[in-house]
């Protein structure tokens, strides 16, 4: 038998559809990447929109697999001080560090958002006709959620932490 919880349907529906995201944006990634090393190999030409949607996909995947990372717990993190802290200490090390991160994320939020707002009032143009901001959106989207993510693990440490001591 399982010893996991159930999850929410929803909650498992977005890290179903996470998930599936990050592996959409790889296989584009690689079958662009192929199909401009073959026709540029074999047949003298290529897609001229290749490189800049290369470099979108790029920034989308990376961004949403730190999402997928931080959601698993599985992110880069330093902890060699909090490793050598009595508990008590080392789950206010643990909530410090990660509210300060929820911050940084949520001011990078914030100016995502500006970023992508004035590019929609200049309705700047990446190539053909895909505008910027579009492109630009995953920023404010995926910052958004690494705080929130951020802040709901502290929430769960905190709490996890108090039901230590109770019992």
């Amino acid at each position: 038998m399982n010893s996991t919880p159930a999850r929410n349907p929803i909650v498992r529906f977005i890290e179903n559809l996470e998930d599936g995201i990050v592996v959409l944006l790889f296989a584009a990634i690689a079958s662009i990447s192929l199909l401009q090393i073959i026709l540029r190999n074999f047949f003298d030409t290529g897609l001229f929109w290749a490189t800049p949607i290369l470099g979108v996909l790029l920034l989308w995947l990376t961004l949403s697999g730190a999402v997928v990372a931080v959601r698993k717990d599985r992110h880069i993190s330093i902890n060699i001080l909090a490793a050598h802290l009595p508990p008590h200490t080392s789950c206010m090390v643990f909530a410090i560090t990660k509210i300060f991160t929820a911050f940084v994320c949520a001011v990078i939020a914030y100016y995502g958002a500006r970023l992508v707002q004035m590019d929609f009032e200049m309705e700047s143009i990446l190539f053909s006709e895909v505008p910027v901001w579009a492109c630009e959106l995953i920023i404010p989207i995926s910052f958004s959620l690494l705080s929130v993510r951020f802040f709901v693990a502290v929430m769960v440490e905190v709490h996890q932490f108090r039901k230590q001591q109770t019992s």
